[in-house]
């Protein structure tokens, strides 16, 4: 009996002991439970989700699929005859299936990661101790953000999943909802985005603003062929916003023009390498088998081989000669052998296409 009592002691301590173990706090590792408590954290949050959107991690996510998409037009052909095509036939070729979506099958899983994302960052800061014009600002960002990732899915696949409260397990198979009710969720995000940036100072370089929300919905209008809501909202952004067209069209790409007159929401890039701000598009559609004698330094460490995806189309340099348009077509398009135009000084024999 004495045993059995022992026993029956040692079984209770040991079930406690346990217990408590199980239940005690978790120290210095952040969940979504104890995340969310300054606006420090509310606002590293909305950075990376509006890195998401303007600068991707990896060039497969976003940059593939949109310069896959550009292919199906008569602007651009697919390019790079020497690599495996898999990922771009489909949509240059009209040979897109739901079982062969090539480049477009990413974009629709990145864009829902951050919606999810966005979901969970609206009802966190929701109730996050940090001031309403925090809470507006980070807010505001996170509704432009889940807006715009909405916009290019219905845009590229029509009727898509909507949901606007974070999901668990639980809620994986969603029905796809009518492209009338996901423009409808995107007109309300933006209307909501705009009111909270209401008051948020428009001059902050690569933050979302009121204004990125009306000309947002000024295009999602004319999607919609409502031509009275876009030429309100084009109005509003082009009267009362701080914006003006560039005296010189150069200008627009000049690299020495960051966030220019023109710009309304701009990616900051960065060229050190290990921060992962670069753009990729050079690269993606930069000339491939470049050689140094082609570069004015004659130094292969300057040499930048492209991978020749997404080529500018005859139809589209024809569009620009049939208007005589010299300017914008050398700015659109560089040829072989050609001058890069605007940067003759530094790229004199500029080998692109």
């Amino acid at each position: 009996m004495k045993k059995i009592i022992l026993s029956i002691l040692t079984f209770s301590l040991i079930a406690v002991s346990c217990d408590d173990f199980i239940e005690k706090e978790q120290r210095g590792t952040q969940t979504l439970e104890n995340y969310f408590q300054t606006a420090q954290e509310c606002e590293n949050y909305v950075n990376e989700l509006t890195h998401r959107i303007l600068l991707s991690n990896d060039w497969y996510t976003l940059l593939a699929p949109r310069l896959a998409n550009e292919s199906a037009t008569d602007d651009a052909w697919m390019g790079n005859t020497g690599q495996d095509s898999g990922a771009f036939k489909p949509a240059a070729q009209y040979l897109i299936t739901p079982e062969n979506m090539g480049s477009m099958n990413s974009i629709y899983t990145a864009h829902y990661y951050t919606i999810q994302s966005a979901n969970i960052g609206l009802e966190k800061m929701a109730v996050a101790p940090i001031s309403d014009s925090q809470k507006n600002q980070y807010m505001g960002e996170s509704l432009f953000i889940r807006a715009y990732c909405y916009y290019e899915l219905v845009n590229l696949y029509g009727d898509v999943p909507l949901y606007t409260t974070s999901l668990g397990t639980a809620d994986l198979k969603l029905q796809r909802s009518p492209a009338a009710e996901v423009y409808a969720q995107i007109e309300a995000d933006l209307k909501e985005s705009a009111a909270k940036l209401e008051s948020i100072p428009v001059n902050r370089s690569g933050r979302v603003n009121k204004w990125a929300a009306y000309a947002l919905l000024a295009r999602v209008s004319l999607f919609q062929e409502k031509w009275a809501d876009a030429k309100l909202y084009s109005n509003k952004v082009i009267t009362e916003g701080p914006f003006a067209l560039e005296a010189d069209f150069l200008n627009i790409w000049n690299v020495n023009n960051h966030n220019g007159v023109e710009s309304i929401l701009e990616a900051q890039s960065s060229s050190v390498q290990d921060k992962s701000l670069g753009s990729m598009l050079p690269t993606f559609s930069g000339a491939r088998g470049e050689d140094k004698k082609n570069f004015p330094s004659n130094d292969a460490a300057d040499v930048i081989d492209g991978w020749g995806w997404c080529m500018p189309t005859s139809d589209l340099e024809n569009a620009y000669l049939s208007e005589n348009d010299v300017i914008r077509r050398r700015s659109t398009i560089t040829k072989w052998g050609e001058a890069a135009y605007g940067d003759e000084v530094l790229n004199p024999t500029h080998n692109s296409v």
